[in-house]
């Protein structure tokens, strides 16, 4: 990459310092990662760009941060109570996104956005469920709200049901269900990039 090039990914001007750019470009990142569901192509496109902007950084002269930043230790997610999953998935969810917001060097966002992906790869594993022939109302990127899955969660719990064997046995009305087909699409997906 050439100084022309790397000014394509941060462009300096007189007023502002290349450290400010790169905090800035980082910044958005970081946001990016935080506020969207992962899916492996998306973040991969998003890293490619992080790693474009560190090595512009370099090409224009800044200094490379070497920092101790270690990874996010998951919960794993071997068990087949639904609410202890999705009690996993949101802690673990938290915990990177914590790390996210930490992470001040490219090297260091890159780690938690892989892990991220993981993250949700690990956890969409435990819901598959056969797919319908449509699927309508359900997007891959936009969740359940947490809150209304977990007092669906606790009223059929309630009502006997407890493990992710049971998921299809549910109407499809059901929150627990539409979730269900959404992390099965989303593996669907992953396995097609």
């Amino acid at each position: 990459m050439n100084r022309e090039e790397a000014l394509l990914y941060l462009s300096l001007d007189q007023d502002v310092d290349l450290e400010d750019i790169y905090d800035e470009r980082l910044y958005e990142l970081r946001q990016f990662f935080i506020l969207n569901v992962p899916t492996s192509k998306v973040f991969n496109a998003k890293i490619d760009v992080l790693e474009k902007i560190q090595k512009a950084y370099t090409v224009l002269g800044g200094k490379t941060k070497s920092e101790l930043f270690s990874k996010v230790e998951i919960l794993d997610y071997s068990t087949d109570v639904v609410r202890d999953l999705v009690h996993r998935f949101h802690e673990n969810t938290s915990k990177l996104k914590t790390s996210a917001i930490s992470a001040s060097t490219v090297p260091d966002l890159i780690s938690v956005a892989n892990q991220m992906v993981e993250n949700m790869r690990l956890y969409a594993a435990c819901w598959r469920v056969e797919l319908p022939v449509s699927v309508s109302d359900v997007r891959i990127t936009q969740p359940s709200d947490s809150v209304d899955l977990l007092i669906e969660l606790e009223r059929l719990g309630k009502a006997g049901f407890n493990e992710t064997r049971e998921i299809s046995e549910l109407n499809s009305e059901s929150l627990v269900y539409k979730e269900a087909i959404r992390l099965s699409l989303w593996n669907k997906l992953e396995g097609n990039v």
